[in-house]
């Protein structure tokens, strides 16, 4: 079967890989906070960074995750509907043939 939706499945890979990609940079700010003694030279100074991002790393990668998943959710749903459509249209051109 051709391959439909082409800017659809672009955008739900775009969107997974800036998931992926959220999640390393919060992981990332999270290892930079704890390691840097200059800008952060005291645990009170680092914990409102490293708290914020931890909610980052949770949140946002999840928010853009779920949305590629919606839009793969829809095209599954659309590429049913066809195939169903059809399937139908089959059955009612046999019931047609018998009646």
């Amino acid at each position: 079967m051709k391959q439909r939706f082409f800017a659809l499945r672009l955008i739900s890979g775009i969107y997974k890989l800036l998931a992926i990609l959220a999640l390393v940079a919060a992981i990332g700010v999270i290892v930079i906070v704890l390691v840097d003694s200059t800008a952060f030279p005291q645990i009170d100074d680092k914990l409102p960074v490293v708290g914020f991002a931890v909610v980052a790393a949770i949140l946002l990668p999840l928010i853009l995750w779920g949305l590629a998943q919606l839009f793969d959710v829809l095209m599954a749903i659309e590429i049913n509907t066809r195939a169903t459509t059809k399937m139908l249209q089959r059955t009612g051109k046999l019931m047609d043939e018998r009646l």
